[in-house]
C-alpha cells in the first residue's frame, strides 16, 4: 500500500494492534507512542437510508397499472437494496472505532468488532500512556479479541 493510499483511508480493518517499546504498529503502519496527542473510541458511521429506494418503489407503482412485469422486477430490486442496506446496519452497530490523534493532526482509525475488548485495549493504552515503563511487547488480536503479554499494565487491565 502506498503511503498516499494509507493517509487516505480513514478506517483500517487489521487482525493485530502490537505495541513493542515505544512503537505502536498494525499491518504497514507504525507510531510512536510519544507523538500521540489523543485516543478516543466512537461509534462506527452509519449507513444512511437509501433515499434511492423510495423512488424505485414510486416508480414501481406508476407502472404497476400497464407494465405489471416491470413493476414487480423494480420491487425486487427495491427490496434487496432495502436488505442489504438493513444487514449493513445492523453490522455496523456492533463495531466500535478506536482513534488515534498524532501530534501532527493526523488521525488513524482502526475498526474493533467487540465493544467490551475495546475497552480493555483503551485502558491497557490509558495505562501504558501513564506509565514510564517501554520495554513492553504486548499484541492485540483484534480478529479474536485476546490479548497477550504478561507486563503489569497488561495485568492491571484484566483485573478491571
Amino acid at each position: 500500500m502506498k503511503i498516499k493510499e494509507l493517509l487516505e483511508k480513514k478506517e483500517i480493518e487489521t487482525e493485530y494492534l502490537k505495541i513493542k517499546g515505544n512503537l505502536i504498529s498494525w499491518e504497514n503502519t507504525i507510531i510512536q507512542i510519544s507523538n500521540i496527542a489523543m485516543i478516543s473510541t466512537a461509534d462506527l458511521n452509519k449507513t444512511p437510508f437509501p433515499i434511492w429506494v423510495l423512488a424505485i418503489i414510486l416508480v414501481g407503482v406508476i407502472c404497476s397499472e400497464s407494465i405489471i412485469a416491470f413493476s414487480v422486477i423494480l420491487w425486487l430490486i427495491a427490496g434487496i437494496w432495502l436488505f442489504l442496506w438493513y444487514n449493513t446496519r445492523k453490522k455496523q452497530e456492533s463495531l466500535k472505532k478506536l482513534n488515534f490523534v498524532l501530534n501532527s493532526g493526523m488521525t488513524f482509525t482502526l475498526i474493533f468488532n467487540d465493544k467490551l475488548f475495546l475497552s480493555h485495549v483503551v485502558d491497557i493504552l490509558t495505562s501504558l500512556l501513564e506509565s514510564s515503563e517501554r520495554n513492553m511487547n504486548i499484541t492485540f488480536d483484534i480478529k479474536d479479541n485476546k490479548f497477550y503479554d504478561n507486563s503489569s499494565v497488561v495485568e492491571k487491565a484484566r483485573l478491571k
